[in-house]
């Protein structure tokens, strides 16, 4: 009754209920080798100097979620049960404030040191501080849809995803800064480039029967190779966590700043944002008529 007690004040009730309902289901001989399964890992230590409270083993899930690895292939790669590491990744989503693996990706993004990336050939700035749009694509509901397709067929309709995206962020001058799972993170010289280009990418995966959300913020970020870090990236992240499908929110400084373009906005009023200071108001931008 302790342990069901403390389950629900970690948890939130629906959340209890959906893990006392899978318990349920299971056979005393998983019962007892999950539990062994979530011990083992619960002793893996918090690494050092680490303020965002995962643990360890939430740390190692969440670097792999960013490097493109469904939970199946997670689960095997570290020698857990697909049902584990979806837990990991939920309880790390939850304590970053985050909505999707998309917002993993880009927080690795601006976290991950430069010599940690493969270099994909994308232009790189010396270390120092520069303003530039900021653009972060996350696609919808794409756990449901690896279930769906499988592994293989999930990978190569991710394939197809980025090289669509990869042809417009070409055809509106943005460079490619990451894209790790099912996110991309991308810089522009201007706001409305950077809105169109969103617009752009979710009519191509609306075609592959995809569906896409982006946030663009216009802030200062501290360059280190290919790498962009600063509060920057965290709140374009954010934005496009709080989206629905097919929609673009922008901070009141991309609004500000696109003053001038065809692009209309829509006040969707002020938002608390994990991470960052005060509320801050956040508008939609409005697609173009044709």
């Amino acid at each position: 009754d302790g342990w069901a007690k403390e389950a629900r004040r970690r948890l939130s009730a629906s959340g209890a209920a959906t893990e006392e309902v899978f318990g349920q289901g299971l056979s005393r001989q998983a019962a007892v080798r999950l539990a062994i399964e979530q011990l083992l890992t619960c002793m893996v230590e918090e690494a050092p100097g680490q303020t965002t409270g995962l643990t360890g083993r939430e740390l190692q899930v969440t670097a792999l979620v960013a490097d493109g690895l469904t939970n199946r292939e997670i689960g095997a790669r570290l020698r857990i049960s697909e049902r584990t590491v979806d837990s990991h990744v939920q309880h790390a989503i939850a304590k970053l404030g985050f909505r999707s693996r998309a917002q993993i990706a880009a927080w690795h993004a601006s976290t991950r040191q430069p010599a940690d990336r493969p270099e994909k050939g994308i232009e790189t700035r010396s270390k120092g501080r520069h303003v530039t749009t900021i653009l972060v694509v996350d696609l919808v509901d794409s756990t449901a849809k690896v279930t769906q397709l499988g592994d293989s067929r999930w990978r190569a309709l991710l394939h197809d995803h980025y090289k669509f995206a990869r042809r417009e962020l070409e055809r509106h001058n943005g460079i490619e800064v990451d894209t790790a799972g099912d996110g991309l993170l991308a810089t522009f010289d201007g706001p409305a480039t950077a809105i169109k280009c969103a617009w752009a990418i979710q009519l191509a995966d609306r075609a592959l029967g995809l569906a896409s959300r982006a946030g663009v913020h216009c802030g200062e970020v501290e360059h280190a190779g290919p790498a962009i870090r600063g509060i920057a990236v965290h709140f374009a992240a954010r934005l496009a966590g709080l989206g629905d499908a097919d929609e673009v929110l922008v901070s009141s400084t991309t609004r500000d700043l696109a003053a001038g373009s065809d692009i209309r906005f829509e006040n969707r009023g002020k938002r608390r944002l994990k991470g960052i200071a005060d509320s801050r108001s956040v508008f939609a931008a409005l697609r173009v008529s044709s």
